[in-house]
């Protein structure tokens, strides 16, 4: 009986020591990675419709991802060795940049992005205007509330297009092929949009 206890006591250190090896296992426990990626702006402001370059230091990263949580405030797209965050609407987003080691272990960074309503817009569903020869059409701008100052439009090359207005309302006659530029400025906020003249 005395022979079989000391033998049970002599077990027991293995046993525990066995025991605390199994729990020291934990398979939710990702591997050490010597991955980074570190963006090159913490946060980021912009206007709606501006665009701005982010850029990423990715180290031991077999590839790298990027996303918006809200893409109707701001879309992000991979460009290079880092990526173009396009302003849409107002609003705050947070635009995420992930990286993946060789084991698939992720590393990410981010960048908060606020985008301010624009001031003065000009309303043109496709941003451009595209006319033929000697065609004129009218276009409208949208000035925010409390904008104000002296309203002006200028074309970049009257030999391509003409513009004539009245306040924020103006028609835009094309008078050649080619591309100008028409902006619209009020006080010190500004909009412009291409103008387009294709063949007759």
């Amino acid at each position: 009986m005395i022979k079989k206890l000391w033998c049970l006591t002599a077990l027991l250190p293995l046993c525990l020591a066995l025991l605390l090896c199994g729990c020291g296992e934990d398979n939710d426990v990702p591997p050490a990675t010597t991955a980074s990626v570190t963006l090159d702006a913490e946060t980021l402001t912009l206007t709606a419709g501006d665009t701005a370059q982010l850029t990423v230091t990715a180290v031991d990263c077999a590839s790298v991802s990027w996303e918006s949580q809200n893409e109707e405030v701001a879309t992000v797209e991979a460009k290079g060795s880092g990526a173009t965050v396009t302003a849409v609407s107002a609003g705050t987003t947070v635009v995420t940049v992930t990286g993946k080691d060789a084991n698939g272990v992720e590393v990410t960074d981010t960048c908060t992005v606020t985008v301010e309503a624009r001031s003065l817009t000009v309303f043109l569903p496709a941003g451009k205007l595209v006319l033929t020869r000697e065609k004129s059409a009218t276009v409208k701008a949208i000035a925010a509330e409390g904008l104000t100052g002296e309203i002006t439009w200028e074309s970049s090359d009257e030999s391509v297009g003409t513009v004539e207005y009245q306040g924020l309302i103006a028609v835009v006659t094309a008078h050649k092929k080619g591309t100008c530029t028409i902006t619209v400025r009020c006080g010190t906020a500004a909009a412009s949009f291409e103008l387009i003249c294709g063949l007759t």
